[in-house]
């Protein structure tokens, strides 16, 4: 009990940054929630011509299918910073996941934890935490 508040402790310390700022700390980020801006506007008066939506299927499409939707609820900044902090949930998840199906130990979390503080992951494209080509 005591390794899970202190992994719960140390995730809400990890992502409290992202919650602390305006623009999260990825290389490419305002890029991004340019593009998922334009995608949310499609269909309606606000769309912009110069910009056509033209689908394909690609492996890192997640943020461009989810954010928009998102969107509709809350503002397409809201929407992806929800969207960042979910990808960031997962890489936790992920590493606790394959954690416990290896050793059924719960130390894996706290290192993954530690990754996404790193410059590494925050130099990566957000597309790329969620498929594994970019």
């Amino acid at each position: 009990m005591q390794k899970t508040v202190a992994f719960a402790l140390l995730f809400v310390v990890v992502i409290s940054p992202t919650l602390l700022v305006d623009i999260p700390a990825m290389e490419d980020y305002l890029d991004h929630l340019a593009r998922m801006y334009i995608l949310a506007t499609t269909g309606t008066p606000d769309a912009n011509p110069y910009y056509p939506i033209a689908w394909t299927l690609l492996s890192d499409i997640a943020m461009d299918l989810i954010v928009p939707q998102l969107a509709r609820f809350v503002d397409v900044e809201v929407a992806g910073k929800l969207f960042f902090l979910a990808s960031q949930l997962l890489v936790v998840s992920g590493a606790v996941a394959v954690e416990l199906a290896v050793s059924r130990a719960k130390s894996g979390g706290c290192a993954s934890q530690l990754i996404l503080c790193s410059s590494v992951l925050s130099s990566c494209r957000i597309s790329s935490r969620l498929a594994f080509t970019d």
